[in-house]
């Protein structure tokens, strides 16, 4: 029906459906008729964005493979060790395969699939619903991330319960907008080729800068915008209504931690009364599970989403600590069974046994524990309340705080490490180190390490050294009188300087305000990333810069000059004259 519409779109280049269909069989035919690859033998993608995510991502599903994403983004140490307890019997590359793996597997690039060919007919192995699909890595409280093992089933009762029971937009133009190593990225992919859209692959500059996301969205005519909240937040907290005039978005969907709508996401949807707001919840050992969805002209939209009902052929359990039903209202654990669950954790049956247990109520299923705490309203929808472990979810990310302190421990000289998460004055979560060793630690140095190991949403931003971690009467870790973070425990290495002109004392203010920092703390050498920023926060800053100078700063100006006295020369060399030479005292930036 669809073979000469677009399917795929990334950059300039675009897919037809049966471009993306002859391409995604010649791999198929590459892994099951040259290498003899059996049904469940996993296949990685290390690759930059780009169609070849949904080409490997179809074409290895074509073979009945297990499709193994692997984000480039993260450090190689990590890459690594996925590559590794993966038992990976292909690994496909971008242009130049990465001699480091070419010694222990087989690596192919993009460039060499493209060039194959074979005219005989594509295989068409049979392929049963509980065969492993693909392998997820979440973080492990262990040291390491751990892959849950997801199969076809799930995928097929989603993208059916999408079209059929809560009938989302069919034929539109998706943004793809989560790493490929989110589950989130493979329901954005079949939910738009299984209803004949286009998915639309953006670049890792579009992802990391709002302002360009912001144009391609109104340039593309994008129907259906897909991405964590933490980026929508900022998508929507930084452009008002005007600024996306001349959209065609009829479709918001959140995924990856708790949704609230309010500020620039609620005047969109006011001015915008007939855009349909999803929010799907779901841990990546069962995917989506639940969702619900607003819209203005229908009723009002509550500030704090509910995760909603259960998706078709699923159902959820809310426990007591005795494994006994809820009353309606009451707290208790979340536990998910039905078609969304995953076979378990890979090569791991003593996790795998303690979270997915038998069915109280139901002999001969399983259920997955999922560590969430919420309750039912009346209605049938489910409210999220808290987690009960040390898990968090940062940036729409998932950590686990025990993997940051195993790596943590494995940096010379130290004895004992705590990691502990607090929100600063925006509301947003940031991790806190508190480790103990006989030497004197150099914080940035142990910042590094970690850099190599862990990707930057697992960075701690504050590092305290203490003479013990302090324990309980009965000898566990007593979090409760861990001493509170300063600025001085920020990693920030620079001599203080205080802003010395009208230009500089506005930035330390945006600064201060986007990074919840006290004022006081931020020099005009501080680097804004060893202060808690990030990407996301960056796009506020340089949002902030535009609006007060009227001039465009680009994020990677931003990434190469990260200080205020680097920010503030391109201020001033784009034209923008202070009021006054003067130099600027902490009385003066006050009364700014």
């Amino acid at each position: 029906l669809h073979r000469d519409k677009t399917a795929v779109v990334s950059g300039s280049k675009s897919l037809t459906y049966q471009e993306l269909d002859e391409r995604s069989d010649l791999l198929a035919k590459y892994l099951v008729l040259n290498l003899n690859l059996k049904p469940g033998d996993r296949v990685g993608m290390l690759l930059e964005r780009s169609e070849w995510m949904v080409v490997t991502m179809i074409g290895i599903m074509k073979a009945n493979c297990a499709y193994v994403p692997i984000d480039k983004s993260m450090p190689l140490q990590r890459i690594t060790f996925m590559i590794s307890a993966s038992s990976l019997h292909l690994l496909i590359c971008d242009e130049t395969p990465s001699d480091q793996h070419k010694d222990t597997l087989k690596v192919i690039s993009t460039t060499e699939l493209e060039a194959y060919k074979d005219d005989r007919k594509a295989p068409k192995p049979k392929v049963i619903l509980d065969d492993v699909s693909f392998l997820i890595y979440t973080s492990g409280s262990t040291g390491n991330p751990k892959a849950v093992l997801q199969t076809h089933r799930t995928l097929y009762n989603l993208i059916l319960w999408d079209i059929n029971s809560i009938r989302m937009q069919q034929q539109g133009r998706h943004l793809q907008f989560s790493s490929f190593s989110f589950d989130s990225s493979i329901h954005d992919v079949f939910y738009a080729l299984s209803t004949g859209g286009q998915i639309h692959i953006i670049s890792e500059e579009l992802r990391k800068d709002m302002f360009k996301l912001k144009d391609y969205i109104i340039k593309e005519r994008i129907s259906t915008l897909s991405m964590p909240y933490a980026a929508l937040k900022v998508v929507f907290s930084e452009f008002d209504g005007e600024e996306f005039q001349g959209h065609q978005i009829n479709e918001v969907i959140s995924t990856g931690e708790q949704l609230y709508i309010s500020g620039g996401m609620r005047r969109f949807l006011a001015i915008n009364p007939d855009v349909e707001l999803y929010n799907f919840y779901g841990p990546s050992e069962t995917h989506v599970v639940t969702g619900v969805s607003y819209r203005y002209n229908r009723a009002e939209i509550p500030e704090k989403a509910s995760i909603g009902k259960p998706v078709d052929n699923t159902y959820i359990l809310i426990l007591d600590e005795r494994m006994q039903l809820v009353p309606i209202g009451v707290h208790g654990e979340i536990y998910i069974g039905g078609w969304n669950l995953a076979k378990g954790y890979d090569d791991n049956p003593e996790l795998t046994s303690e979270k997915f247990i038998d069915d109280p109520f139901r002999p001969g299923l399983k259920i997955y524990k999922s560590g969430d705490i919420g309750k039912w309203h009346p209605d049938g929808t489910i409210e999220y309340l808290l987690r009960r472990d040390n898990q968090v979810k940062i940036r729409g990310y998932r950590v686990e705080t025990g993997e940051v302190e195993s790596a943590i421990r494995g940096y010379n000289l130290l004895e004992e490490a705590v990691v502990v998460v607090k929100e600063n004055s925006l509301g947003d979560k940031e991790l806190v180190a508190y480790f103990v060793s006989r030497h004197k630690i150099d914080r940035q140095e142990l910042h590094s390490y970690l850099s190599e190991r862990l990707p930057s949403y697992m960075l701690p931003v504050y590092y305290l050294q203490l003479d013990r971690i302090p324990l309980t009467s009965n000898g566990k870790i007593n979090k409760q009188v861990l001493p509170v973070p300063g600025q001085a425990d920020l990693l920030s290495s620079a001599e203080f300087v205080a802003p010395r002109n009208e230009v500089e004392a506005k930035l330390v203010e945006i600064w201060s305000d986007v990074l919840g920092i006290s004022i006081d703390a931020i020099g005009v050498h501080d680097d804004f990333f060893s202060l808690g920023g990030h990407s996301l926060k960056a796009t506020y800053a340089i949002s902030r810069i535009r609006k007060t100078f009227s001039i465009a700063v680009s994020l990677a100006e931003f990434f190469m000059y990260p200080t205020v006295e680097g920010i503030g020369h391109i201020v001033q060399a784009r034209g923008w004259l202070a009021q006054s030479s003067k130099v600027v005292t902490r009385k003066n930036l006050y009364e700014l």
